[in-house]
């Protein structure tokens, strides 16, 4: 009995031969499993991917926290099904299509040359051709008439105005090159500008200063100032639209930075982890939309204000100096202090019960 266990334990040369068969077809299979999980490359896809537009459009993308999420959640899935078997299957037929899709590009190319340099900044300028001219012949109109009304108008009376000053001062009466009646304004004009001068600068800090010297008087340059003043106001204004217009979309670029930090702060964007990034977000955007709303309070002014049962930071600090324990070297150097203080007691107490009592 024990030599046919011995035979039928032992396997014979030929079973060994058609084991080694078996093992090597396990590690083909393990090593085509790479292979056929690896995602088949189209020249189509590269084609598209190499164009500037594209390249800016994935940069936007990824800088999109909603896209991040959305990405890292679906591309599994995606190459889960562009490396199954029915992919792999119909892989002759798309790589026929592919062929003739990377060449239907190649002849568009030729016919539109402006796909291999287009960017949205180009899309841009592209976009704002008609209003740049349209604004240039406006201004170009503008110019011509403001010129022709100097060269043809306001030069010629202004010269006469010159020429008829010069006869009075020469015939009547001298005012050293200013106007009769406005010059003799300027002692009451000049402390008006001074005022109105500064009020525009404290008012509008950003434009041009209006010069003191050039002027025939102070009426003139109180019109100057005026001008000024419109021209200060009118980039205010400009500026002020241009925030209160960019407002909403400041804000929204705003929640996305925040979104991305708090997303950079997980393991991973999965979808629980997304929602804890989210949920921060939110929180974190609360609390700077209450500390805006507060800086407006009329009460954060104060410096002395304080809400019922608050208390600040230097009562704290106080309060934990007061309840905070003394160290061993302070315990001993108050121990010294008290022995000390206890030493020069004691002769007093001494001195006050050694007098005499009197018998009566």
């Amino acid at each position: 009995m024990s030599i046919f266990r011995k035979k039928h334990n032992q396997p014979t040369g030929e079973e060994q031969t058609t084991v080694q068969p078996h093992e090597d077809n396990q590690n083909t299979e393990e090593s085509q499993n790479p292979v056929e999980n690896q995602i088949t490359s189209y020249k189509t896809v590269d084609h598209i991917n190499g164009y500037p537009l594209v390249q800016q459009t994935k940069e936007i993308l990824d800088g999109i926290s909603v896209a991040r999420v959305v990405k890292a959640n679906t591309l599994p899935t995606a190459t889960a099904i562009l490396t199954s078997k029915p992919v792999k299957f119909v892989e002759p037929v798309t790589k026929i299509v592919d062929t003739v899709a990377d060449t239907g590009l190649t002849v568009t190319e030729k016919v539109i040359p402006s796909l291999k340099t287009k960017t949205y900044q180009r899309l841009g300028e592209e976009a704002m051709i008609p209003y740049n001219l349209t604004s240039k012949a406006v201004n170009k109109t503008v110019d011509t008439t403001v010129s022709f009304a100097e060269n043809y108008i306001y030069e010629p009376t202004h010269n006469q105005i010159l020429k008829f000053r010069q006869y009075y001062n020469e015939k009547v009466y001298d005012t050293h090159g200013k106007p009769l009646i406005r010059g003799s304004l300027d002692p009451l004009v000049s402390p008006c500008n001074k005022w109105y001068e500064s009020l525009i600068n404290s008012s509008f800090p950003e434009g041009k200063e209006v010069p003191t010297n050039g002027f025939s008087n102070e009426l003139d340059r109180s019109f100057a100032l005026t001008f000024n003043a419109i021209q200060r106001a009118a980039s205010v204004f400009n500026k002020r639209s241009k925030e209160t217009i960019l407002a909403p979309c400041n804000y929204v670029k705003h929640v996305n930075d925040v979104l991305n930090v708090n997303l950079d702060n997980q393991e991973d964007l999965s979808l629980p982890k997304s929602w804890v990034a989210t949920k921060d977000s939110f929180q974190e955007l609360n609390q700077e939309t209450i500390d805006y709303i507060k800086s407006f309070s009329p009460l954060a002014s104060i410096p002395g204000f304080k809400k019922k049962g608050t208390t600040s930071n230097d009562e704290v600090t106080a309060a934990a100096a007061i309840t905070e324990e003394p160290t061993e070297s302070e315990q001993q150097e108050n121990g010294i202090v008290a022995e000390q203080a206890n030493d020069q007691q004691v002769p007093s107490l001494e001195i006050q019960h050694a007098e005499p009592i009197e018998a009566n």
